[in-house]
C-alpha cells in the first residue's frame, strides 16, 4: 500500500528542485549535476522510515503452466520522507493496498519495483561519490539551489556571448560606416576645393579680360571722340569767354560818308604808359579818313563813351588802328601763322554791345588759308571789327563785312582777315608777330 502523504511530499520536493534560483548568499557548496542528484536521492531513501501495511499483501496469482513458477519478492514498504525544514510528521492512518494486477496467460509476471536493496546487500554508491558520506537532510536545499544554478548558468553565458557578439558586430559596422563616410566626405571636399580653385582662376581671368577690353574700348573712344570732348558747348564757351574778352572789347559808334550812323567793335591790341591801341574794321570808320571827319566814340561795358583818333588804316584787309588816350588797358592775346585757326574748330565773333557788355556770334571754321578764315559765324554791323576768338580766348581773325580775298562777295559765309595782317602796315609786331 502507498502512503499518499509521502507521495505528495515527494512531488513537492521535485517541484522545489525545479524552482527558481535563490539569492546568491544562500548557495555556498558546489554540486555535480547528475551524480550528486542521484546521491541526494539515495540519501533520502536511506533516511526514510518504512511503514508496515495494515493488511497483509495477498499472494500472487498462479502463473501459467507454460512458465516456471517464480516467487515474487515482497512488496516494497511505503516510504515516508522527512521534512528537512520541520520535525518528522506523525504517520498517517494505513490505506488498504490495491489488488495486484491480474496475470495474463503467456505473459511474464509483473515484478514490483523496489527502492531498497535486497537483504544482505549494501546500497550502490554513485560512480563519482565513492567513499562520500550520505547526504543529510540539511544539505538538500543547497544542492537543489546549485543544481538550478548549473541549469541557468549556460543560458546566461550564451545570452551574454550573443549580446557581446552583437555589440562587437555593431561596433565594427559603425567603424566601417564612419570610415566610408569620412572617405566620401574627404573626397567631396577635395573635389569642391579643386572646383572652387578652378572657378576662382576663371573668375580672375575673366575679370582681367573684361578690364583689358574696357581699357581698349575707352582708348578707342577717346581717340575717336577726342576732338568732340575737347570742344565745349557754345553756352559754356561763351560763359567762360565773357570775363576774358569783355574788359578789352569796346563798342564803336561814328558816322559814314552820308552822315548815317556807322557802328562796329574794336579791341585792345597794345598799350603803354601814355595810350592804348585798338584794332577795328576799316568799313566802320572809313568816313574819318578825310578831314574834317566825324568823331569816333568808344564805350566799354555800357560805360561813358570816350573819343578815339584814327591812327592808321588798311582798306585791303578791312583793318583800321585807333588810338585812345587811356594807358594800361589789357590787350587780348592773338596767334599767327599756321596755328591761327583749324578747320572744324569752333570760333566766336565778339561784339562790344550787350547786356553783359559783350555778345558772341558762334560758328565753325570752314576753311583756313593765308588770306584768312571762312566761317559760319554770322557777322552783323555791330560785330564788324570785333575779335574772332577760339574757346580758350585767343584771337585768330577780325570780323568783317567788306573783306573779299577772292574778289567777290562771299554772301552769308563771310571771310575774316587774319589778325597778323595788321602787322604788315598798321603795327610793328616785332619778332613774335603778336603785336604785344
Amino acid at each position: 500500500m502507498i502512503d499518499r502523504f509521502a507521495h505528495a511530499e515527494t512531488r513537492r520536493l521535485h517541484r522545489e528542485l525545479r524552482s527558481p534560483l535563490p539569492d546568491e548568499g544562500e548557495v555556498d557548496v558546489g554540486v555535480d549535476h547528475v551524480d550528486e542528484l542521484r546521491e541526494l536521492w539515495d540519501g533520502l531513501v536511506a533516511d526514510a522510515t518504512p511503514v508496515e501495511p495494515a493488511v497483509p499483501m495477498p499472494p500472487p496469482a498462479p502463473r501459467a503452466a507454460a512458465w516456471p513458477a517464480v516467487e515474487r519478492p515482497p512488496a516494497d514498504p511505503l516510504i515516508v520522507l522527512p521534512d528537512a525544514r520541520t520535525a518528522p510528521a506523525p504517520a498517517p492512518p494505513p490505506v488498504p493496498a490495491p489488488d495486484p494486477a491480474p496475470t495474463v496467460p503467456g505473459a511474464s509476471p509483473a515484478i514490483a519495483p523496489t527502492h531498497e536493496p535486497e537483504q544482505g546487500t549494501e546500497p550502490r554508491p554513485s560512480r563519482r561519490g565513492v567513499g562520500r558520506p550520505s547526504a543529510s537532510p540539511g544539505r538538500a536545499p543547497r544542492r537543489r539551489l546549485e543544481l538550478r544554478r548549473h541549469r541557468i548558468l549556460p543560458t546566461v553565458i550564451g545570452i551574454s556571448m550573443l549580446l557581446l557578439a552583437g555589440a562587437v558586430g555593431a561596433a565594427v559596422s559603425g567603424a566601417l560606416l564612419y570610415a566610408y563616410y569620412d572617405w566620401r566626405l574627404s573626397t567631396n571636399e577635395d573635389r569642391v576645393g579643386v572646383l572652387a580653385e578652378s572657378l576662382q582662376q576663371r573668375l580672375t581671368d575673366a575679370g582681367a579680360s573684361i578690364d583689358e577690353a574696357q581699357q581698349q574700348a575707352l582708348a578707342e573712344l577717346q581717340d575717336r571722340a577726342g576732338p568732340l570732348i575737347d570742344q565745349k558747348s557754345d553756352a559754356v564757351a561763351m560763359a567762360d569767354l565773357t570775363p576774358v574778352v569783355a574788359p578789352s572789347t569796346y563798342f564803336v559808334s561814328t558816322l559814314d560818308e552820308n552822315g548815317q550812323p556807322s557802328v562796329g567793335t574794336a579791341f585792345v591790341v597794345a598799350s603803354d604808359e601814355s595810350r592804348s591801341l585798338l584794332l577795328t574794321s576799316y568799313r566802320a570808320v572809313s568816313a574819318s579818313t578825310t578831314q574834317p571827319g566825324p568823331e569816333i566814340r568808344l564805350a566799354n561795358a555800357g560805360g561813358d563813351p570816350v573819343v578815339a583818333q584814327l591812327y592808321s588804316w588798311d582798306p585791303e584787309h578791312d583793318l583800321a588802328l585807333l588810338s585812345l588816350d587811356q594807358p594800361g588797358l589789357e590787350p587780348l592775346t592773338w596767334v599767327t601763322g599756321d596755328d591761327a585757326a583749324v578747320t572744324g574748330e569752333r570760333v566766336y565773333v565778339a561784339s562790344g554791345v550787350g547786356a553783359a557788355g559783350i555778345t558772341f556770334s558762334p560758328g565753325t571754321v570752314l576753311d583756313q588759308s593765308a588770306d584768312g578764315i571762312q566761317m559760319t559765324a554770322p557777322v552783323g554791323s555791330a560785330w564788324q571789327g570785333g575779335p574772332v576768338v577760339t574757346q580758350d580766348g585767343k584771337v585768330v581773325a577780325v570780323g568783317s563785312l567788306a573783306y573779299q580775298p577772292l574778289g567777290f562777295s562771299p554772301g552769308q559765309v563771310p571771310f575774316a582777315p587774319p589778325v597778323d595782317a595788321a602787322c604788315v602796315t598798321l603795327l610793328d609786331c616785332g619778332g613774335d608777330g603778336t603785336g604785344n
